[in-house]
């Protein structure tokens, strides 16, 4: 019989063709769908094609691509009455192919297909969603608002992809999205909120520019949480608005958190231990200039930021153990030389700096072993400045030490020698001598020798005044700035005459 409904479809009258088309769908025929798509476009009335558009939507199936297409012509060219039919057959076949097809419906400036459209496109779910951000990414200026449209009557439920979509680095247009939960305003305030522990720090930065232009009361508290992230880019923005708002913080951990987002760092240390967590997270992700402000607050607040900071020795990012060490260094607390003495076999060369800048602030016998334990790194800048540290410490122990590592490394050696000139300035008289020769160093080597020749003259052994009293004056006279080599020389021989020796 199916030749009958056919010959029907193209003979009959309107009325007899509908019934055709209804005969068809009743008669449960797997071939029915293709020939309802088949003679549908050949249809000249369009109540004919409407019923054709409701059939398919009936007896179409998931990969019927003739169907598909044929209401796809149906509402590029169909009544207004047969396009909205066809958006509806494309909602019941559910086949996502279709998608595509509805996206380009709602570009049709004709409103209930839009309208009809829009509800389809509801029944695809995410799959949905997800094409129409990429066309609202891609779209031309004159579907912009009705893709927009189309995102907004979802509401809520497009949130969680909107957010997904912001975190993509590589996507374009991301002001269309950020259009997009404006838009949706209040009611998407819960789920940009569920969405943070996920968004990336793209992603929030573009969530806190949206729930800034939100009023009411759950979108500043969602600012209060985002006044907490990580990302200066975030705080910072979060914070401002608040401040805009009249907001003001309630407790002790929300004062500290507002104060570092808003680079109160005299504010942020008045708080005390409830600012460490805010001003740690500044000290480790802000920009050279900010984080030694936020490290200078953290020192004002003693133990409490140490035993904050000594975890943050563990963390795999170089850049924030250095930044801890020095700041720990600040504090000047022993509790931390144990972490310091540990970053001394640290790979990078700038941490074990770092880690012997700090023991030499904290001082004590104990920093000095640290120390001591440094002269022997391989990076002559790290030894040269253990050598000093162990000098202005002034480390009796460390002398021999000192003398071993000054036959090597020229500026290790000028350190070194300098540093035993403190401690020990006996033992360094003949080193200094021999520093006089040496250009970087003869301003500094006459200083330390008419320092101790002043002081300790009588004690100087006979050996040792004779080769300061010989060192030959033409080449450092002409070096020496601010010290007269000449009258450390007289000096020497005034107290070698004095003893009845030549020289």
């Amino acid at each position: 019989m199916l030749w009958l409904k056919k010959l029907q479809l193209k003979v009959g009258g309107v009325q007899a063709r509908i019934k055709a088309i209804e005969a068809l769908v009743a008669s449960g025929d797997p071939r029915a769908s293709e020939l309802i798509a088949e003679e549908a476009l050949q249809q000249p009335d369009a109540e004919v094609q409407r019923a054709a558009a409701e059939a398919l939507g009936k007896v179409g199936k998931v990969g019927d691509s003739r169907a598909l297409e044929s209401l796809r012509i149906m509402i590029q060219f169909g009544a207004p009455e047969v396009q909205v039919a066809a958006a509806e057959a494309i909602g019941k076949i559910g086949d996502k192919k279709g998608i595509p097809l509805l996206i380009d419906a709602l570009k049709i400036n004709q409103p209930s297909l839009q309208t009809a459209s829009k509800q389809a496109l509801s029944q695809f779910g995410e799959a949905a969603i997800q094409d129409l951000i990429h066309a609202l990414r891609i779209s031309d200026r004159a579907s912009q608002s009705k893709l927009t449209a189309a995102l907004v009557d979802i509401g809520a439920d497009v949130v969680p992809h909107l957010v997904s979509a912001l975190g993509d680095k590589k996507g374009e247009n991301n002001d269309r999205l950020r259009a997009v939960l404006e838009q949706i305003g209040a009611a998407g305030i819960p789920p940009l909120a569920e969405s943070l522990a996920s968004a990336d720090e793209s992603a929030r930065k573009e969530i806190v520019s949206v729930v800034s232009g939100i009023e009411g009361d759950e979108a500043t508290d969602l600012l209060v949480v985002l006044m907490r992230d990580p990302s200066p880019a975030v705080h910072t923005v979060a914070a401002k608005s608040l401040k805009q708002r009249g907001w003001s913080p309630k407790t002790d951990q929300e004062k500290g958190a507002f104060a570092v987002a808003l680079r109160d760092w005299n504010g942020a240390a008045q708080v005390g231990p409830e600012a460490i967590p805010p001003l740690i997270s500044a000290l480790k992700n802000l920009d050279t200039g900010q984080w030694e402000a936020a490290a200078a607050a953290l020192t004002k607040l003693g133990e409490a930021a140490s035993e904050a900071l000594l975890p943050l020795m563990q963390d795999a990012d170089s850049r924030v153990k250095g930044r801890v060490l020095q700041t720990l260094g600040e504090l000047a607390d022993s509790s931390a030389i144990e972490a310091m003495k540990q970053a001394l076999v640290d790979a990078d060369a700038s941490i074990r700096e770092s880690a012997v800048l700090g023991l030499w602030r904290i001082g004590g016998t104990e920093a000095a072993e640290g120390l001591l334990e440094a002269l022997q790194d391989e990076d002559p800048l790290i030894r040269s400045r253990a050598a000093r540290a162990l000098g202005d410490l002034g480390e009796a122990k460390a002398v021999d030490a000192l003398l071993a590592v000054a036959d090597g490394d020229r500026s290790v050696r000028i350190d070194a020698v300098l540093a035993v000139a403190k401690i020990a300035p006996l033992r360094a008289v003949n080193w200094l001598a021999e520093l006089t020769k040496e250009t970087a160093a003869t301003e500094e080597a006459f200083q330390a020798l008419g320092k101790i020749l002043t002081e300790h003259l009588a004690d100087i052994c006979d050996e040792d005044l004779l080769t300061v009293a010989r060192l030959p004056l033409a080449a450092p006279q002409g070096l020496v700035k601010t010290v007269d080599g000449s009258e450390v020389c007289r000096l020497a021989q005034s107290e070698l005459q004095r003893r009845g020796i030549e020289v």
